[in-house]
């Protein structure tokens, strides 16, 4: 019997050794848990305040001028990745503010560069009606890297003047015969592209597929436009700005406009001036 009880005595000891040991081993895990635990919410509030610090000045704290971006577009194809950013700005703008602004829209794009080369675009506009229109921007920022290896700024001469636009008001009392002559140009340019590239429809959507035909294609309409309204600018005496304005005014008051068979007229005329 003693021997039993000696054996039990043994027995226990060994059971509260093992509970023990159990208890020990629970203890370390719960406490490398809370210190795991504690450290990843050290680094998470970390990284936080971190993000916090690198972020990307608002408009105000990175010294822009005052503006919205209207929209942004990315278009990739094999080769090149195009971006085109539209801006509205104030009519007071600065020629360096405006310079500052376009430039930062293309750095903020190529910082994010890939391997492709880049086409790109950003417009600065004063109205948003020139905007839906598309017509003239106060400045403009073409980098197209397969052509150049800088960009080229281009500003609205005419109306960008020490930052402020001039007066647009056409105070000829015939100025809606004026409208008469120029409300064609816009249809006269596509007249004259397709005279240029005569094509039936199937061919011209084939030619339009290729990227580098349709950058080609709309910045030579882009140019047929331009030279137009500066020979209607010149023939009536009109200012970038008035013309826009006769513009404006002449569709706002359906004034009447050319008939088709009035504006082919034209392409015997750009000839005359291209």
């Amino acid at each position: 019997m003693m021997k039993l009880s000696r054996d039990g005595g043994k027995i226990e000891i060994m059971k509260k050794k093992k509970s023990f040991l159990k208890s020990a081993i629970q203890a370390i895990l719960i406490l490398i848990a809370f210190i795991t635990i504690s450290i990843t919410i050290g680094f998470c509030v970390g990284k936080q305040d971190s993000a916090k610090s690198n972020k990307a000045p608002t408009q105000s704290q990175s010294g822009l001028a005052s503006h919205q971006v209207i929209k942004k577009t990315d278009e990739e194809t094999t080769v090149s990745y195009k971006h085109i950013v539209s801006l509205m700005v104030d009519k007071d703008i600065k020629r360096q503010e405006l310079k500052s602004l376009l430039l930062h829209y293309m750095n903020e794009r190529v910082s994010a560069r890939t391997t492709k080369k880049f086409v790109l675009f950003v417009y600065a506009y004063t109205d948003p009606l020139r905007y839906k229109r598309g017509e003239q921007w106060i400045g403009m920022l073409e980098f197209n890297e397969f052509q150049n290896s800088t960009p080229r700024i281009t500003f609205d001469e005419i109306n960008l003047f020490d930052g402020a636009l001039k007066k647009a008001e056409v105070n000829d009392p015939l100025r809606e015969k004026m409208f008469f002559d120029v409300s064609g140009y816009d249809y006269e340019a596509t007249l004259i592209m397709e005279d240029k590239y005569p094509m039936s429809t199937n061919d011209q959507i084939t030619y339009l597929q290729n990227d580098r035909n349709r950058n080609e294609y709309i910045a030579e309409v882009e140019a047929t436009k331009d030279k137009l309204i500066r020979y209607y600018m010149k023939k009536h005496a009109l200012t970038r700005s008035q013309f826009d304005a006769l513009y404006a005014e002449g569709n706002e008051k359906n004034w009447t406009k050319k008939s088709v068979e009035e504006s082919k007229k034209i392409k015997s005329v750009y000839r005359g001036f291209m």
